[in-house]
């Protein structure tokens, strides 16, 4: 699935997707959930029912939770186009990474990549 598919990721854009809801789908196999894991006013972006990132109104947290694939690398690269952040997302090498001009960086399973939203 291409970014085509997929609706915009900013917060507001969240906001208005869940329309008060707890959670509402957004692609295939992809969720968004408010408050998630308590933080009030933070969506998780789930795929396959696990976390790859959190959309809050002034920061953006990516994580892939193992899912090397081009189709989490292409909704965590969504993520930051929709909330104006530098940094790419994409595989190199079958790992999933963060691309910055020519400085690319792996994403571990355990790391997560924090970044303020319009910094």
């Amino acid at each position: 699935m291409t970014n085509l598919k997929l609706p915009s990721l900013t917060w507001h854009s969240l906001e208005r997707l869940t329309g008060g809801r707890p959670s509402a789908t957004i692609g295939y196999k992809t969720t968004v959930t408010a408050n998630a894991d308590g933080m009030f006013g933070t969506f998780a972006i789930r795929h396959h029912g696990n976390i790859i990132a959190y959309v809050g109104l002034d920061r953006v947290q990516l994580r892939h939770a193992g899912w090397n694939s081009r189709t989490t690398a292409h909704r965590l690269d969504r993520i930051c186009l929709d909330n104006g952040l530098t940094v790419r997302v994409g595989i190199r090498q079958g790992i999933l990474s963060l691309i910055r001009g020519s400085e690319v960086w792996a994403l571990p399973r355990e790391q997560r990549a924090t970044f303020d939203v319009n910094a």
